[in-house]
């Protein structure tokens, strides 16, 4: 007979939790639900976060939500855009054709006004980012007053955001240079094959070459909302985008292509009833998307930074905000 002292009146003790009850059991702050902050620190061993991939829907759910709870900011921002053009081009384009002509000729003093206008837009184009930070964290927020906010601090890092630009244009020219490179290769390899083979290596090569150049392109593409939200020199922003960017960038790619094929569906599906049929539906029809378009573009990179932040790094846009 075994000792009654020796023996646990409430049964054989529960075996303790696997690893992988522990990631299916959201009580134990696995990754199904993501639970609570320590949880998540102490099973940490248990996922790698790098796995954490941000999709085409997320972004693109994020920039519909600063269309729908920020629609003045971007249309006034929109307006702003249109409206600087317009009057730097009839003011200060004007006046320059005008004091240049009679001394470099009227080719040359139309090139240096074009130029001085396209400068002038750019620099008022990299001071409105601010504002669009502004309306996309007020989205997702109860924080008031951040248009004006984020305005200033464009006005702050204005210079880490020309520097950006810079970076962003070489890295564009590079990878556009690099994809022609590679479709020139190709073009040779192509030939010397011959055949059906030889247009499929050059078909699928040069779509492959396409995104993986848009691919480097859009690593950074959030550098400037990150120099502004954190405080960060051009350099510092360029790493920071590639980082959170890591292993996505196409998605940013394929969250704007979404409304484009949604809307040429749409309007085959329409023109097959004759639903746009009538001139005046259809003029409605393109103009709608067209602005609706230009206000997902606007909101679109500085939402894609909040998105980022949320969902590779779990931060909410509120601490964004005070950090």
């Amino acid at each position: 007979m075994s000792d009654p002292i020796d023996e646990n009146p409430f049964g054989a003790p529960p075996a303790a939790p696997s690893p992988a009850d522990s990631m299916a059991d959201p009580l134990n702050g696995g990754p199904t639900n993501w639970g609570s902050a320590q949880a998540m620190e102490d099973n940490a061993y248990l996922y790698d976060k790098a796995e954490v991939k941000v999709g085409p829907m997320a972004l693109l759910e994020g920039a519909m939500g600063v269309i729908k709870n920020q629609p003045g900011v971007l249309i006034l921002v929109g307006l702003l855009s249109g409206g600087a053009w317009y009057g730097v081009e009839k003011t200060v384009g004007a006046g320059l054709v005008d004091l240049t002509v009679g001394i470099v000729g009227p080719k040359a003093a139309a090139g240096v006004s074009q130029f001085v206008v396209m400068l002038i837009i750019w620099c008022i184009g990299l001071l409105l980012q601010g504002p669009l930070l502004g309306a996309a964290l007020q989205a997702k927020t109860n924080r008031k007053k951040l248009v004006g906010v984020y305005g200033r601090r464009a006005m702050e890092r204005f210079s880490s955001l020309a520097a950006i630009a810079g970076m962003n244009l070489v890295v564009s020219i590079g990878a556009m240079i690099g994809w022609f490179g590679a479709v020139w290769v190709l073009t040779f390899i192509a030939s010397a094959i011959g055949g059906i083979l030889g247009g499929l290596i050059l078909v699928i090569g040069a779509i492959a070459g396409y995104f993986g150049a848009l691919a480097v392109i859009l690593r950074f593409a959030i550098a400037a909302p990150a120099a502004m939200a954190e405080r960060l020199g051009a350099v510092e922003a360029m790493k920071r985008s590639a980082e959170l960017t890591r292993g996505t960038p196409l998605a940013m790619a394929f969250a704007l292509i979404i409304p484009i094929v949604s809307f040429i569906a749409a309007t085959f599906f329409l023109n097959m009833f004759g639903i746009l049929a009538a001139p005046t539906i259809a003029l409605v029809w393109v103009v709608g998307f067209y602005i609706f378009y230009m206000m997902l573009a606007l909101a679109f990179v500085p939402s894609a930074y909040v998105t980022y932040r949320f969902v590779v790094e779990e931060t909410r846009p509120e601490k964004i905000i005070d950090g």
